[in-house]
């Protein structure tokens, strides 16, 4: 398994606790982050305003707490 495919379960987790909603790892959306920002892969959360109710803003920054909060192998999280 790929860290990509790591973070699409972790993204379907943090969905269901932060949310109460289900969502297949499958259906979440990562990509390569541009290298003009930090980091090495991007989530795409657009796809997941209709599970957040929230703004694109507060639903990365949640999604991106629970990531710090949960899993050691996440060293830090950029929201743009």
């Amino acid at each position: 398994m790929n860290f990509a495919q790591l973070i699409t379960g972790w993204t379907a987790e943090a969905i269901k606790v932060l949310y109460d909603q289900s969502i297949e790892p499958k259906s979440v959306q990562i990509e390569k982050t541009n290298p003009e920002f930090k980091g090495d892969f991007t989530l795409v959360v657009f796809p997941l305003l209709k599970l957040s109710k929230k703004s694109p803003q507060i639903t990365a920054v949640e999604i991106g707490d629970y990531f710090i909060d949960n899993f050691t192998e996440i060293d830090s999280v950029e929201v743009v």
